[in-house]
């Protein structure tokens, strides 16, 4: 009976994405600087007595040293997202009004009694993977899907890149505060680093877009095809994904400057550059610099 439905059941396997997840764990693997795991499961914020935590599972985690082989770890925080024929093609919209354009990470450091403190970044930029100035990255905050043939939008609330990008954002919240004891990463578990840095990533098989078109040309509330400019696939890009009211936290900035953590920056690639950005993502600039006030 099984036998005879072999191919549909084949087929609903690969919809369900676990293929790909290993698949790009296989990858990610093979550039040859990293460790992997897979389905590691966090909690976050703990259990409190009869209180229990948001508890989630990420896909995979990648850790490898830094470009310049410092003492630095950075833990790319993966989901993979493999997107059926409906939803082939992510289309995002960047918020053009967000000021001060600064990207927002959360690392540990070292701290001056001799342990680890929580920290966060917003002037990390990544010079080989296209962003070389916090100003450089694109903000996205809101996205479409569509199908392959541009007939239809995705309305399956389980299926929203929302879900993917939510995620790869709270495991990265939770991990900060876990501790790094993680089967399979041997260099993480060792302890022996200066800064962890934590950078959540979502990989797909979707096409990414960014449409171009200008806010001030809109007529009724709508997009005129002479002011719209889809532009060319891309390679990654970024989404500044709003925190939850649970991850969501306060901290003082080196300069005494207190700041509301709203917000995290998320990467989503495109699995045909998958080696590019992982292997370039390694080389992180500029962890601990202040931005101006505003």
């Amino acid at each position: 009976m099984l036998d005879s439905s072999k191919d549909k059941i084949l087929d609903l396997i690969n919809q369900s994405g676990f293929p790909f997840q290993h698949h790009c764990a296989k990858r990610i693997k093979s550039i040859g600087k990293f460790e992997v795991a897979q389905e590691v499961p966090y909690t976050y914020p703990g259990s409190n007595g009869p209180l229990l935590g948001v508890h989630g599972t990420i896909d995979i985690l990648a850790t490898a040293r830094d470009a310049q082989e410092t003492e630095n770890i950075i833990c790319f925080v993966v989901e993979a997202k493999k997107a059926n024929k409906e939803l082939k093609k992510w289309f995002f919209f960047e918020n053009q009004e967000k000021n001060p354009r600064w990207p927002a990470f959360v690392f540990e450091l070292e701290n001056s009694k001799g342990g680890r403190s929580t920290a966060v970044t917003r002037t990390l930029t990544l010079p080989d993977v296209d962003y070389v100035s916090p100003a450089s990255y694109q903000f996205c905050s809101n996205a479409l899907e569509t199908n392959e043939q541009l007939s239809a939008i995705n309305k399956s609330q389980q299926e929203k890149v929302y879900n993917s990008l939510k995620q790869a954002a709270h495991a990265s919240r939770a991990f900060m505060n876990m501790p790094k004891a993680i089967e399979g990463l041997k260099d993480l578990t060792k302890g022996s680093y200066k800064n962890l840095i934590f950078l959540p990533v979502v990989v797909t098989n979707a096409d990414l877009f960014i449409p171009k078109f200008s806010r001030k040309a809109l007529l009724d509330g709508e997009i005129k095809p002479k002011n719209f400019d889809l532009g060319e696939s891309l390679k990654w890009l970024t989404y500044d994904f709003p925190l939850p009211d649970y991850s969501s936290y306060s901290f003082t900035r080196p300069d005494g400057k207190s700041i509301l953590m709203e917000k995290l920056t998320v990467f989503i690639v495109n699995i045909n550059s998958l080696e590019e950005f992982f292997d370039n993502a390694r080389n992180i600039q500029t962890i601990n610099g202040i931005p101006p006030s505003w």
